[in-house]
């Protein structure tokens, strides 16, 4: 299946999910035997339909506090509703398992990804991995890269290296709709958990047991990213037909959801590139123009409930772009987008950006190239994708990749590293003890899915 894997998916990762994406703020791993090395911050993804794997990226909460001045704009007509935060679910008891790694050296500045033999994971899709105290939950499909059959799936570990299916209960419309049929990046929130997908939402109590949700208010609706911010959990969705819908939904546990209405959340939901939390509050990246796939400006949104939105700031130089990544590091955010060819581009192009806040950004000498997934490590960054055979059509196939790599100390630069190599690539970045673990897919062996480790890089 052609896709533009920066962001041609991240765009649709705004308002599909199954993901890019992209990684929720991890619970620190427990040390294990390995040699100390700087935590690394995950930012937290907006899953991805892959037509889903799910590259987009959604940040952690920031300290600073948006400086931008408001710019008026019209406000929703719903009104205010008062919701109390509701309590944090009860993580998975126990610790990580990692006796297994190796002692990670003191000191690197670069990656050296090097394999690990996984067992009991067959997925075809991998929208991404969260910890829930002692375990670790990926998210995605079974099926094969071109998504021909993606059935929704789970994945339990308490080591990283060892997978065990879980037991995933969605409606037989769901399994014979194989578009976008992944489960997207799971989020901690409801009754533990929440992951949503093409026409479903699920939750679990630990990760291993998923029940599809009833709602009304969802029939049809294909889920996104899901973001929580004070145990208000905010979604997008599209409903195709002959005229396709957008919209926004709000839930306090997972199982009830509140369609939101008002011409500003049509506007955000329509042009939505990107869902996140900064600060205590929703954020939401909108192409002004509300194309998602060709935005010839970005605007960022801001609400502390869903319903009622401030237009805080725009991106600079931010034409022509598919869908944004973002990244939370030590001291600083990093947005990264561009486009390809396959839209329709006589050239590809690349474009990031930096800001100490979120809200206020300024444009970098260099960017990555259609990123999977991106890291803070430290004061720096790290980031996978991968490159395609053009044949000047701009299509680009999941088998023919060639897994790249970047590594950044001040989200300025980026050199290039060529691995993990032909026909793999790694969609979810995560730290475990002192290493960097990357999740992804492997079309050299069967079944594809894949682990490598790699030293995190002390920056």
């Amino acid at each position: 299946m052609p896709r533009f894997r920066l962001i041609a998916s991240v765009a649709l990762a705004a308002t599909l999910a199954g993901c890019t994406a992209l990684l929720p703020s991890e619970t620190p791993s427990p040390a294990a035997s390995v040699a100390p090395s700087p935590e690394p911050t995950v930012a937290q993804p907006t899953p991805a339909v892959s037509s889903s794997p799910s590259p987009a990226l959604v940040s952690a909460p920031p300290t600073a506090t948006p400086t931008a001045t408001p710019i008026p704009q019209p406000t929703a007509t719903a009104s205010p509703t008062q919701i109390v935060p509701t309590p944090a679910p009860t993580p998975v008891t126990g610790s990580l398992d990692l006796s297994w790694l190796p002692a990670a050296p003191r000191r690197t500045s670069t990656l050296d990804w090097q394999s690990v033999d996984v067992t009991g994971l067959d997925a075809g899709v991998v929208s991404g991995v969260v910890q829930f105290g002692g375990v670790l939950v990926m998210t995605g499909a079974i099926g094969n890269g071109d998504y021909e059959v993606m059935i929704p799936m789970a994945w339990t570990s308490t080591n990283g290296r060892d997978w065990v299916a879980a037991e995933v209960n969605v409606s037989a419309d769901v399994l014979d709709d194989t578009v976008g049929a992944a489960m997207g990046q799971a989020v901690a929130a409801g009754p533990g958990l929440v992951s949503a997908g093409d026409q479903f939402v699920v939750v679990s109590t630990d990760g291993r047991h998923w029940d599809a949700i009833q709602d009304d208010d969802l029939t049809g609706w294909s889920m996104g990213s899901l973001v929580v911010v004070n145990g208000i959990i905010l979604s997008s969705g599209i409903k195709f037909g002959p005229t396709d819908e957008y919209g926004l939904f709000r839930s306090r546990n997972g199982e009830q959801w509140d369609p939101l209405a008002g011409n500003t959340v049509q506007h955000i939901a329509k042009g939505l590139m990107n869902l996140t939390a900064i600060d205590g509050a929703f954020v939401a990246f909108v192409a002004a123009n509300e194309d998602p796939f060709g935005a010839n400006a970005i605007e960022e949104w801001r609400s502390t409930d869903g319903t009622n939105w401030t237009h805080v700031s725009d991106v600079p130089n931010s034409s022509e772009t598919e869908g944004i990544a973002i990244v939370q590091g030590r001291d600083k955010f990093i947005a990264v987008s561009g486009h390809g060819l396959f839209a329709g581009y006589d050239r590809e192009m690349a474009i990031a950006w930096k800001s100490v806040d979120g809200f206020n950004w300024t444009q970098t000498p260099d960017a990555p190239f259609d990123p999977f997934a991106l890291l803070g490590v430290g004061a720096g960054f790290i980031g996978v994708g991968g490159h395609y055979p053009k044949g000047g059509t701009g299509i680009e196939y999941d088998d023919s990749v060639t897994g790249d790599s970047w590594i950044s100390t001040s989200g300025d630069n980026w050199p290039k590293i060529r691995q993990p190599g032909d026909g793999r690539e790694i969609d979810v970045l995560m730290p475990l003890g002192g290493y960097i673990a990357g999740y992804g897919l492997d079309y050299n062996r069967s079944p594809s899915a894949a682990m490598w480790i790699a030293p995190a890089p002390t920056f």
